[in-house]
């Protein structure tokens, strides 16, 4: 299964949250790829040139060589959208 990773677990990753980095860690292990979709690229490197925080900016770099970049089709994006309304 391929995971498309958001805003917010990207910089969970950056912080080493512990529970983030082990979904990842068993998502690699099980062969799966993870994408970064082009609005989340946007969205980190926006808050990396904000913020100005070296330390995640090298992070993202590491993240960024261990995942896609690609965008999804929108039938992805309605069941992204569906996925987050059930878990309000």
């Amino acid at each position: 299964m391929d995971y498309a990773l958001d805003t917010n677990t990207i910089i969970h990753f950056m912080r080493g949250t512990p529970a983030v980095k082990g979904q990842r860690e068993k998502a690699v292990h099980q062969g799966s790829r993870l994408i970064i979709p082009p609005f989340v690229d946007y969205e980190v490197r926006r808050g990396l040139f904000i913020k100005q925080i070296q330390s995640h900016e090298a992070a993202y770099n590491i993240i960024c060589a261990n995942c896609d970049m690609e965008d999804m089709p929108p039938s992805a994006w309605q069941q992204a959208a569906r996925i987050y309304c059930g878990s309000l």
